[in-house]
């Protein structure tokens, strides 16, 4: 009985613990909007397919990533898919 009272007990704090950090772990993946460090340098980018993790990966700034890739002045840009023939990423570019 001892053996299972103690594997009860260590099973209800995993559970606490997962529950704990499960908000803490989850917000550190929200995006790369506090990234400060420049292009060749060590850095962590988040690797979703989103403007944010496509400037981050690029070491620039959103306005700047944006101003590269949509080069009619659009202020936001989605994934559109993958251009097999050009071994590159598709962005849709549109003004919101």
């Amino acid at each position: 009985m001892t053996r299972f009272s103690f594997l009860n007990r260590l099973a209800n704090t995993g559970s606490l613990i997962f529950v704990i950090c499960l908000p803490i772990s989850a917000s550190t993946l929200t995006g790369c909007s506090g990234a400060t460090t420049t292009a060749g340098s060590d850095r962590a980018c988040c690797r979703g397919l989103v403007l944010e993790c496509a400037a981050c990966e690029e070491g620039l700034t959103i306005d700047q990533w944006l101003s590269k890739t949509c080069p009619n002045g659009e202020n936001n840009a989605f994934y559109g898919g993958w251009d097999a023939s050009k071994n590159k990423d598709i962005w849709i570019c549109e003004n919101v």
